[in-house]
């Protein structure tokens, strides 16, 4: 595991998202298409409950990476939106 994935990993562990995703950001903008960035991008914001963010994140790395981590995680998100339920906040 490259250095730069273990400490984003590690801050998001420990609950640093933010700093985390200044360092994740700053990677991709520095390294360009890396699947696996965008995979633990779209972690941080499933941390963060920012659901759609982290879809886009986890699609962008899976169309880089189809056998990569971010399938995984993208239907696993996937099971969490469809067992979500809006109408229940509705009554």
């Amino acid at each position: 595991m490259q250095p730069v994935y273990a400490e984003i990993k590690r801050m998001t562990d420990e609950g640093n998202v933010a700093a985390a995703l200044r360092l994740v950001d700053s990677s991709l903008a520095s390294r360009g298409d890396d699947a696996y960035l965008y995979y633990l991008k779209g972690k941080i914001h499933m941390k963060q409950s920012d659901w759609r963010e982290a879809a886009n994140c986890f699609l962008r790395a899976k169309a880089l990476d189809a056998g990569g981590p971010a399938t995984e995680a993208l239907t696993f998100l996937e099971s969490i939106m469809d067992f979500y339920n809006k109408d229940m906040y509705n009554h």
